[in-house]
């Protein structure tokens, strides 16, 4: 596990510190699920998820019948 240190203003780590009480769990856990979830989103190929999506709409276009160009 490594530790990266990160300054927050009053108002984001009040924030943070509010949501992560909500939520039964520690600050550092939050910070840390927030960031987890950040990198993902990041990392999403999104040209390949496109190219994921003309495919599925040329198989349903044959599919139903009609004509895929």
């Amino acid at each position: 596990m490594h530790r990266i240190t990160i300054s927050f203003d009053d108002q984001d780590y009040n924030a943070l510190e509010a949501d992560a009480k909500k939520k039964g769990i520690s600050l550092s856990d939050y910070v840390a699920q927030i960031v987890h979830k950040s990198i993902i989103s990041h990392n999403i190929d999104y040209e390949d998820m496109a190219k994921g999506y003309e495919s599925m709409a040329d198989i349903n276009i044959e599919l139903s019948g009609g004509n895929a160009e």
